[in-house]
C-alpha cells in the first residue's frame, strides 16, 4: 500500500510524503518517481519526499486500493504553474506572497485542488481566470 501526505513546512510551502512498501516498488510510475524523490530515514516504511508535481499523477493513475491518503495530511491547496508547466507552485493558503508570485509568472489559470479521503477522488477546479482585452 502506498500512503501519500501532504503537509506543511515551516516556511509554509506544502511537502508530499510517500510511505511504501517494498512490494509498490515494482510499479513504472512508482519508479519513475523515485529517481526525483529523497529518501527520508524511517524504521517501520520506506519514506520519500517526493516533487508536489507528481502528486496527481500518483493518486489518480494509480489503482485507488493501492493508493491511500495519511489521516493528517492536507485536503485543499491550491496549485498554478509557469506558462510552460515547467514549474509549478502550490500552498495551503492564499497569501500576499503566493500572489506575488503568481503575477510575476504572467498570471496563469489558479486552481483549487480538493480532496476526498474517502472516496479516493480529487476535484481541480479553476478559481481565478485572467480575463484577456479585446479591443
Amino acid at each position: 500500500m502506498i500512503r501519500l501526505k501532504l503537509e506543511l513546512k515551516k516556511s509554509g510551502s506544502i511537502s508530499l510524503k510517500m510511505y511504501l512498501s517494498k512490494k509498490d516498488m515494482n510499479i513504472f510510475l512508482v519508479r519513475r518517481v523515485l529517481m526525483e524523490s529523497v529518501k527520508v530515514k524511517n524504521t517501520k516504511f520506506l519514506v520519500y519526499l517526493v516533487p508536489m508535481k507528481y502528486f496527481l499523477p500518483l493518486y489518480n493513475n494509480l489503482e485507488k486500493e493501492i493508493v491511500k491518503m495519511h489521516e493528517n495530511s492536507i485536503l485543499t491547496l491550491f496549485e498554478y504553474s509557469d506558462e510552460y508547466d515547467g514549474e509549478f507552485f502550490y500552498s495551503s493558503k492564499i497569501t500576499p506572497t503566493f500572489m506575488k508570485k503568481w503575477r510575476s509568472v504572467g498570471c496563469p489559470k489558479l486552481y483549487k485542488i480538493s480532496l476526498d479521503k474517502k472516496e479516493n477522488k480529487f476535484n481541480k477546479m479553476i478559481i481565478f481566470e485572467k480575463k484577456s482585452l479585446t479591443v
